[in-house]
């Protein structure tokens, strides 16, 4: 099942401003920046929905390329599962080793240098 393309870029104010950088780049990146947030936000939904009241959730995210443009991953989750009804408690940021390599066709963006594990928390009423 898809995830609806909707409800993403209008929770996060990240997202939104990333993709109106994006509006004088080729149309797909835009939209495949929207259909992944979209499909991440669709599977926070279902994740929050099966989770126990207090449940602690860790996501491990990083900042993106797409079009020569910063895809902020950290922030936008970060709005995401606020509007999900998460507590953020914190992060934990992880230098990536300088030895990882990415796919060639992706050598025109800087490779990534570090990752946040993002820590919420589900409200123990909802």
């Amino acid at each position: 099942m898809r995830a609806p393309v909707g409800r993403a870029a209008p929770e996060s104010e990240a997202l939104a401003v990333t993709l109106r950088k994006l509006a004088d780049r080729p149309a797909d990146r835009a939209k495949r920046v929207l259909r992944f947030v979209a499909d991440l936000d669709h599977c926070l939904e279902r994740i929050v929905a099966a989770s126990a009241p207090g449940a602690v959730h860790v996501w491990t995210v990083g900042d993106r390329h797409v079009g020569g443009r910063r895809v902020p991953l950290r922030k936008i989750f970060s709005e995401l599962a606020a509007s999900r009804g998460l507590d953020k408690k914190g992060a934990i940021t992880r230098m990536l080793p300088s030895q990882r390599r990415m796919a060639a066709r992706n050598e025109h963006a800087p490779m990534m240098a570090t990752e946040d594990s993002l820590v919420f928390v589900t409200p123990s009423s909802r």
